[in-house]
């Protein structure tokens, strides 16, 4: 065989420079995917055995497996599962729908301000942004304090009662409400901050030819600012629905779904389950479920931004 055969071979073997192109993105990936599948992957697949076990406070200590098939399952829809997730849907339609449209009013605010006015209103974004959701829980409940809160004050003071029988804690009704607004005045700092970024983006040309043409501000805003803003409220509706849907911490310390567990959601439902009734096959069954729905609103979001960057 002669030397040039021999490098024809070689050179054949070598990949191409188009081929290395195409498997690059891949391999850059790589150690990221597999690192998540790792960290995300086991904890899940856990999740997904132990739901379909019995496992309750005695097959802990014992260390004993009891495989029940499906009968966590059929418990978790049997039971008052959708009564829960009704109320967790409905609370999480208001909390979504609050933050958005008082975000956005924020976000129009702000770009209208003059500089002054808009590093005020960025202070106050970031420091109610950076208060842990613990915190601002308990802060809120000293405020619907039935006895000394500033809140059941000023409310008393319109013509609403909030002491005594009719304090917050005693309807589940009332805790939900409060929750709700503790999650929308957490959640505002990101979605009025995000939606002005891409305020700032818009070309000003836009909003001066609406002007030419007689639109007023909210003809300009349905024309110009929704349109270009499509993408970003797509994100943030998205973002929003998941957040708010794993709501925890606001629920449970404010007060641990009560009265009566009347006011659990989801995600405190699944906890409720899992370590104050010990049965932790059921709460897994309740954080399946959770996981599965979120994954359809994900998909859901995929398929909508890749139609989307089809279309531009």
């Amino acid at each position: 065989m002669s030397a040039g055969t021999v490098s024809k071979e070689r050179s054949s073997r070598r990949p191409s420079w188009r081929q290395v192109e195409r498997i690059t993105p891949f391999a850059l990936l790589a150690p990221s995917v597999i690192l998540m599948a790792l960290l995300l992957g086991y904890p899940l697949a856990r999740l997904l055995g132990i739901s379909f076990q019995q496992f309750t406070r005695t097959e802990f200590f014992t260390r004993e497996t009891i495989y029940s098939g499906l009968d966590n399952y059929v418990d978790l829809f049997t039971g008052d599962f959708f009564r829960v997730l009704v109320r967790t849907l409905i609370v999480v339609v208001a909390m979504v729908a609050g933050t958005v449209i008082i975000g956005t009013a924020v976000a129009v605010l702000m770009d209208k301000l003059g500089r002054p006015m808009r590093t005020l209103v960025l202070v106050g974004l970031l420091f109610a942004w950076a208060t842990p959701p613990l915190s601002a829980t308990v802060v809120w409940k000293w405020m619907f304090n039935s006895q000394s809160g500033i809140a059941t004050w000023a409310l008393d003071v319109v013509g609403v009662n909030l002491r005594g029988d009719n304090s917050v804690l005693f309807s589940a009704t009332k805790v939900l409400t409060v929750v709700t607004l503790i999650v929308i005045w957490q959640s505002i700092p990101f979605v009025a901050l995000t939606l002005y970024a891409g305020l700032t983006q818009v070309p000003r040309e836009l909003y001066e030819a609406a002007e030419m043409d007689g639109a007023g501000f909210w003809r300009s805003f349905t024309s110009v600012t929704v349109p270009m803003l499509k993408p970003i409220f797509l994100l943030l509706i998205t973002l929003s629905v998941i957040w708010d849907f794993r709501a925890f911490s606001q629920v449970w310390a404010f007060n641990r779904g009560g009265p009566d567990n009347e006011s659990l959601l989801l995600g405190s439902y699944s906890y409720f389950a899992s370590f104050v009734q010990y049965d932790f096959g059921r709460g897994s069954a309740v954080a399946v479920v959770m996981v599965l729905l979120l994954f359809g609103l994900t998909a859901y979001y995929v398929r909508q931004m890749i139609r989307s960057g089809e279309a531009t």
